[in-house]
């Protein structure tokens, strides 16, 4: 059997490039997911899609992705719930980000605007906002259906030709005189031009496949749903946290039929906890972390009362050393590219690095990102690891 492309991981990352080369004419690619599509990080996460950050290309890689999930949204019945997403800022210095923030994401086409306490209290009236300097709002974000859009992407890529397998896993990766040949999978051989790596937590494995390092690790991240039958609004996406921050933070959205999703969010990974293996975690919620955030979230929002456990569950982020993901083609072997390490971005970055990918293989280049940004050769300089 023979395919241009091979596309390993059915995440919505890998999903995301299948569409992708479709759309650009490429339909000879394959796309193979050792499980079901999302089953992984994709369908653990909590969806959100917002443009509301501080650096400049944190917010054009979001804004770049925004307008297809629109698009779905309208054409295909993506379900996409507009709330709205709040950056809340505790220092002085928060109030001046916000502000550049807004700026850059006008710039792009992306509505934002700095809130005062007081205008923060009318959107979320259960926060304390004593001392809350300001917030960065984004009133058109929103979050939707993981799952639902990992199936978009494969049903659409799948009606201009290209093929997707599910519960088939890649068992071996061949390369010749530097260069891809094929890979062994479970339904058997495929030779192929190219290999795309989507493959999240299971990346650095792949990278065993052709002696490669390939410096991604799967962490541990937990969701609660609470049941909140007292709270009569839409609730917001609100973020707690600022980047740069060594508190821990705690993010809670709206959940259709009247419950919250929340999770607590730091970045000091690397230094507090261990990564895990993917096929083998505790996918349950702990006790004691459900404890921690019922602290946090009530620290942040203490009006909301009456609040219950409905559920639970973790996920991982498949997270690099820098936290940036890893695109691009390995100099080792010619024609096996990555798109990997998103680390709870994968979701509402897919169009953008579907679309690069894409452009990569079919071009040669692409305007979408920054490749030299995401290049795997940051880490061998030591770049990547301060």
């Amino acid at each position: 059997m023979k395919a241009k492309v091979v596309i390993i991981g059915g995440g919505v990352i890998g999903a995301s490039c299948l569409y992708h080369l479709a759309q650009k004419g490429w339909t000879d690619v394959v796309l193979f997911e050792k499980s079901t599509y999302a089953s992984a990080s994709t369908g653990k996460s909590a969806g959100i899609i917002e443009t509301q950050y501080l650096s400049e290309e944190d917010i054009m890689l979001r804004a770049k992705s925004m307008p297809l999930f629109r698009k779905f949204h309208e054409e295909e019945g993506l379900p996409l719930e507009v709330n709205g997403y709040m950056r809340l800022g505790r220092e002085e210095e928060d109030r001046e980000k916000f502000a550049k923030s807004v700026e850059l994401q006008k710039s792009m086409g992306a509505l934002a605007m700095v809130l005062s306490p007081e205008e923060i209290k009318q959107i979320v009236p259960d926060l304390d906002v004593s001392d809350i300097k300001a917030a960065l709002f984004g009133p058109n974000d929103g979050y939707l259906d993981p799952y639902i859009l990992t199936n978009i992407f494969v049903n659409k890529a799948k009606e201009l030709g290209a093929q997707a397998h599910q519960n088939t896993a890649v068992t071996g990766i061949r390369v010749e005189d530097g260069r891809v040949k094929g890979v062994e999978t479970e339904k058997g051989y495929y030779e192929c031009e190219y290999i795309i790596n989507a493959a999240g937590g299971w990346a650095d494995k792949i990278g065993e496949m052709i002696g490669v390092e390939i410096p991604v690790k799967a962490y541990r991240r937990q969701i609660v749903v609470l049941s909140a039958p007292d709270v009569n609004y839409k609730v917001p996406s609100v973020m707690d946290y600022v980047p740069g921050r060594e508190k821990e933070g705690v993010y809670f959205r709206d959940e259709r039929g009247g419950k919250i999703f929340a999770g607590l969010h730091w970045e000091a990974f690397g230094e507090t906890e261990e990564p895990v293996d993917p096929d083998q975690y505790n996918q349950k919620v702990d006790d004691d972390y459900v404890e921690r955030l019922a602290e946090r979230l009530l620290e942040t929002a203490p009006g909301f009362t009456n609040l219950g456990v409905q559920n639970g569950w973790a996920g991982t982020y498949p997270i690099t050393p820098d936290t940036r993901p890893i695109v691009g083609e390995l100099e080792e072997v010619k024609g096996f590219y990555n798109c990997v390490g998103f680390g709870g971005n994968g979701v509402q970055l897919s169009p953008v690095f579907g679309q690069a990918m894409a452009d990569l293989l079919v071009d040669g280049s692409t305007t979408a990102i920054d490749v030299a940004l995401y290049d795997i050769k940051r880490f061998k300089t030591g770049k990547g690891t301060e």
